[in-house]
């Protein structure tokens, strides 16, 4: 039996939902500047810069004919920064 009750389930739930989709929202404006910027696809741009696991998303790439190594270096370069700037954001 679980301690946690439907009402919890549902908020977390909401919770949840909502962090996925502030974090898809902010990857897409980014992707579309940088788009914008590059010229390369939409889709191999939001792909690189939406939130996932290295592999995951690279591999969902080289599926879709993106370049996996794009891909890759964007998921790497915001894991690094992650990083470098939650020790600093933690201290404040």
């Amino acid at each position: 039996m679980s301690r946690v009750t439907g009402d919890q389930a549902r908020r977390y739930a909401i919770a949840g939902l909502s962090i996925v989709a502030a974090s898809l929202v902010i990857s897409f404006a980014f992707a579309l500047v940088a788009q914008m910027v590059t010229g390369l696809s939409l889709a191999q741009v939001w792909i690189a810069y939406a939130p996932g696991g290295v592999e995951a998303m690279a591999a969902i790439g080289l599926s879709l004919g993106y370049d996996p190594a794009y891909v890759a270096v964007h998921h790497f370069a915001r894991i690094f920064a992650l990083l470098l700037i939650l020790p600093l954001a933690l201290r404040v």
